[in-house]
């Protein structure tokens, strides 16, 4: 995997807290798909979340993917406190429902209707998206490992360039080094004479 990977992956990420801005969160048999962008009292979470977003974009452009941890963690956890909060108000909204309709015999039919709330696919896009961006710091480092590896010259197994003793075979590759060097060396003096 190298760097440009990477950099995709996290763009997909932030690009993803964008599109869960209007993705449904919730549909209700009134309201069909309610995302955070047509919430009233969500409107707040929705601007975090755009502002996670091209946080991050800048942050893999400037190189400094570090700076993903704390973007998608915060996505994470604004997320699950986005969801908490919905799940009070939708609790605070049948409760106050139920007490307001107590004794009507329409309780029945506003309870059927309360219970058929549905959670959308738009938690999941916004999880998805803080997710790849906690995970694009891991993957570039990993990426950067991967580039760096080279074939040992006697077992062929990747290995870091910088090292000294092959970890699958255990040869020497200084000394290795060395033999190449002499060889080649007293090839090309052999040529000369």
């Amino acid at each position: 995997m190298n760097i440009h990977v990477v950099q995709a992956i996290g763009i997909t990420g932030g690009l993803l807290l964008i599109l869960g801005l209007f993705a449904p969160l919730m549909s209700t048999p009134i309201a069909v798909g309610m995302n955070l962008v047509s919430s009233e009292p969500d409107k707040i979470y929705a601007g975090v979340f755009a502002i996670l977003a091209v946080v991050s974009w800048l942050v893999i452009v400037s190189g400094r993917f570090e700076g993903l941890f704390v973007t998608g963690l915060s996505s994470l956890i604004l997320l699950g406190a986005e969801f908490w909060s919905f799940q009070q108000r939708l609790a605070a909204i049948r409760v106050g429902v139920m007490n307001a309709l107590a004794g009507n015999p329409l309780t029945g039919i506003t309870d059927i209707s309360l219970n058929f709330v549905q959670i959308q696919w738009g938690w999941a896009v916004f999880g998805v998206g803080g997710l790849l961006l906690l995970m694009t710091p891991l993957l570039k480092n990993e990426a950067l490992v991967l580039s760096k590896l080279v074939e040992c010259p006697r077992c062929a197994e990747p290995i870091r360039e910088n090292a000294i003793i092959c970890r699958f075979c255990g040869v020497d590759l200084e000394a290795l080094d060395e033999k190449i060097e002499s060889e080649e060396h007293s090839d090309q003096e052999q040529v000369v004479e």
